[in-house]
């Protein structure tokens, strides 16, 4: 009897690992992020995150000659204020939240992507975790520098492992352009420099 209840669910997850390792179950991981994002908003609507008036201060003076507020554009990286400001100035503001939950929806998509490179099943078991913890979602849910580096940082993630299946010269130059993203989102990210090296640690 307890052969049989477990058929369904064996054939249920033969079918999962099926659909992950289809370009549709990108499509169907995104759409199912978008929704559980719309549903936490529900209770938890975005939000002013940490120092989101000094990426704004960034954001107004960034065309500037001569900015009257530089201290924020010396200790701050472009990428977050960018992201912010235009999601507040474009559309009233309309569009921020709809920005945060396609970060949120594509940082999944993309953890799970990197992690397709090891198994399906460890696709599903990576997109599973995030989309069921709570932490990880409700980051997404403030307005400020963590929700579009953690997105930069799934990005990254996927571009290593891409660059680690099949090493390229080209694939090594978006790794690159990976890190330098993470980097002007944070300046502290520039630590991940590090993975300069990264070529060399690669076989062949």
């Amino acid at each position: 009897m307890a052969v049989l209840r477990l058929r369904p669910l064996a054939s249920a997850l033969v079918r999962l690992e099926r659909l992950a390792s289809r370009p549709l179950g990108a499509i169907v991981l995104f759409v199912l992020s978008l929704g559980v994002y719309a549903l936490r908003a529900l209770g938890w609507p975005l939000q002013i995150g940490r120092d989101l008036d000094e990426y704004l201060y960034v954001y107004i003076q960034l065309l500037d000659r001569h900015p009257l507020l530089p201290w924020s554009m010396l200790f701050r990286t472009p990428v977050t204020p960018i992201v912010a400001g235009l999601s507040l100035d474009v559309a009233g503001g309309a569009l921020a939240e709809p920005v945060m939950a396609v970060l949120f929806a594509a940082s999944v998509v993309a953890w799970s992507a990197a992690a397709a490179a090891f198994s399906a099943r460890a696709a599903i078991l990576v997109a599973c975790a995030l989309l069921v913890y709570p932490a990880y979602g409700l980051m997404f849910h403030e307005l400020c520098s963590e929700p579009v580096f953690s997105a930069a940082y799934a990005l990254l993630a996927l571009l290593v492992v891409r660059a680690w299946q099949r090493p390229s010269g080209g694939r090594f130059v978006w790794v690159g352009l990976g890190i330098a993203l993470c980097a002007l989102v944070r300046p502290g990210n520039a630590v991940l420099l590090v993975l300069a090296l990264f070529p060399v640690a690669v076989p062949g």
